[in-house]
């Protein structure tokens, strides 16, 4: 069965409940920076030459080949995953308040350690097969993402139980919306990524440590937004399942 997809009313649930909810998502952004600042103050005490210069300078090969190595790798791994972890939870949270934005109250989602726990583990494992996927000539990449669009969403709105299921699901939604899914990441590119990229030139001189807060406290504005944009695609398409 064809699936449509209305993006314009996707944008415009996505603004008029940015604004609706904005004390709620300063408050999830405000505690979120704070442990985004005390994160990256603790990494760069244990890695303080990768976190104070800009990674561009390690390509360049000014450290013994073993020793820049080691030690970028390391702390690239790291970095990895409290990324992904620092940003599991927020997006969780977001999420959670895209669902019940979408159903005006009708729809009670209780905050859970381990809902979020599995919406952190499952995006992460997302981000891991992306990026592997990525290594294999992008187009298995981009594959991926297209495919498990809506990672752990079907946990929050308690479709779905398991982290199996959710994937599951995933594929169920995303089957022949693939090409409009693509066209909603390269449209959100446009309007918002290549803004904040331009937006980010100006702080390139500046310690790493300090361009990192920078892009999370751009990236606390973005998220939100982008969350209720793929609530409100999500539903779209849960709507349209056969029962």
């Amino acid at each position: 069965m064809k699936k449509s997809l209305s993006f314009t009313k996707a944008f415009n649930f996505a603004i008029n409940e940015f604004f609706s909810n904005f004390l709620s998502i300063l408050k999830i952004s405000f505690g979120w920076l704070i442990l985004v600042a005390v994160t990256h103050y603790t990494i760069s005490l244990t890695f303080p030459a990768e976190f104070s210069a800009f990674p561009a300078e390690f390509s360049l090969g000014n450290q013994l080949p073993g020793a820049f190595n080691t030690s970028i790798l390391s702390y690239y791994i790291l970095y990895f995953i409290i990324t992904t972890l620092l940003f599991g939870m927020p997006e969780y949270l977001y999420t959670r308040l895209a669902f019940m934005s979408y159903h005006k109250g009708a729809l009670l989602i209780p905050l859970q350690l381990s809902t979020g726990a599995k919406f952190i583990l499952i995006q992460f494992l997302r981000r891991i097969a992306i990026s592997l996927g990525s290594l294999l000539f992008i187009i298995p990449g981009i594959y991926l993402s297209i495919m498990y669009y809506f990672p752990g969403y079907s946990l929050i709105d308690e479709t779905k139980v398991s982290m199996i299921d959710d994937l599951k699901y995933n594929n169920k939604l995303t089957n022949n919306v693939e090409s409009n899914l693509l066209n909603l990441s390269v449209m959100i590119f446009f309007t918002l990524g290549i803004p904040l990229i331009i937006f980010n030139a100006f702080f390139l001189h500046l310690p790493f440590m300090e361009i990192r807060l920078y892009l999370s406290f751009l990236h606390a504005l973005a998220l939100p937004f982008l969350c209720f944009i793929y609530v409100h695609i999500y539903e779209q398409l849960k709507e349209q399942l056969p029962n």
